[in-house]
C-alpha cells in the first residue's frame, strides 16, 4: 500500500515538474518572440526615429542571448534539432566518466579521513564556544539573581532593624 501511495505521490511530483518546464518554456519562447517584434519594430521606425537604433541593438542583442543559452543547455543533454552537431550531447555521451569523477571528488574532499577530521575538529570547536557562552550566560543569570537576593536580604534586615517587619 505504501509502495503504491509513493508511486502516486512521486506521479503527481513529475506531473508537476513537467508542468512547470513547460511553462517557463512557453515564457521563454515568448520573450524570445517579444524581442523579435521589438528588433523588427524599431527597425522600421529607425529611419524616422534614430534613437531606435539602440533600442534595436539591445533587442538583437537579447535575442542572440537567448538563444546562445538554449543552445548551451540543449547542447549538454541532446543533439539541437537532432542534428549531429559535434561537441553536443555532452552529459549522456560521457554520463559514465562524470559519474567516476563526481564519486572520486566526493570521496577525496568529503570521506578522506584528513577533510573528515578537519570538519570534526570545526563543530568541535563551534561546540565548545557554544558551550562557553552557554556557561557564561548562565553564570551571568546566577549572579543577577544571587544579587537581587542580597539586595533583597539586606533591605529586609534594615527593615527588620528599625521595626518595620518582614514584607508579605
Amino acid at each position: 500500500m505504501q509502495d503504491f501511495a509513493r508511486t502516486q505521490t512521486t506521479a503527481a511530483a513529475d506531473a508537476a515538474k513537467l508542468a512547470a518546464l513547460r511553462r517557463i518554456k512557453a515564457l521563454a519562447t515568448s520573450m524570445l518572440v517579444l524581442c523579435l517584434a521589438v528588433f523588427l519594430a524599431a527597425r522600421s521606425f529607425e529611419a524616422d526615429v534614430p534613437a531606435l537604433a539602440y533600442v534595436a541593438a539591445f533587442a538583437e542583442a537579447a535575442m542572440i542571448g537567448g538563444l546562445a543559452d538554449w543552445y548551451a543547455v540543449v547542447a549538454l543533454f541532446k543533439r539541437p534539432l537532432g542534428l549531429p552537431i559535434p561537441h553536443t550531447a555532452i552529459i549522456p555521451s560521457n554520463q559514465e566518466r562524470i559519474a567516476d569523477n563526481l564519486g572520486y571528488f566526493i570521496e577525496a574532499n568529503f570521506l578522506a579521513p584528513e577533510p573528515v577530521r578537519r570538519k570534526l575538529r570545526e563543530v568541535e570547536r563551534r561546540n565548545a564556544e557554544h558551550d562557553r557562552r552557554a556557561v557564561s550566560r548562565r553564570d551571568q543569570a546566577l549572579r543577577r539573581d544571587a544579587r537581587r537576593q542580597a539586595e533583597q536580604a539586606s533591605a529586609e534586615r534594615r527593615r527588620a532593624s528599625r521595626g518595620a517587619g518582614p514584607r508579605d
